[in-house]
């Protein structure tokens, strides 16, 4: 997936989350976490085409069970595509290099941005009280 998924739009997918407070229980984080893991199987990821990004918060084992690859959260390619500029890489060898890199960088910044969603939608829902 080349598409990157923004921070806002993810916000907007998980919604508002329900609260655990005065004290969390058992109950009222299972269930936090399954509208969690409902919300961000519904974001599509090139990881899973079943659980979405589910995967970056469920266990392995667990995501195993309903996957056949292990999640891997995608790795930080850098903040620029690299040099692959030497005189022996021709214009479209560099183009290819770079387009690759730009997949990888939409992947680690939806990974990112997905990541701090549940909490950015959780800390409004907090200050909204």
């Amino acid at each position: 997936m080349s598409t990157k998924i923004e921070h806002d739009d993810a916000v907007s997918t998980i919604g508002t989350l329900p609260t655990v407070e005065p004290h969390p229980n058992i109950y009222s984080l299972l269930k936090l976490e399954e509208i969690i893991n409902t919300r961000l199987a519904m974001i599509p990821t090139s990881q899973s085409t079943i659980l979405g990004w589910v995967g970056m918060f469920m266990r392995p084992d667990i995501h195993a069970l309903s996957e056949p690859n292990p999640w891997q959260n995608p790795a930080n390619p850098g903040a620029v595509p690299p040099n692959k500029g030497n005189p022996m890489t021709s214009e479209a060898e560099r183009e290819h290099h770079n387009d690759i890199w730009k997949i990888l960088k939409n992947q680690h910044d939806s990974f990112i941005d997905i990541g701090h969603a549940p909490y950015s939608t959780r800390q409004s829902h907090s200050r909204s009280n």
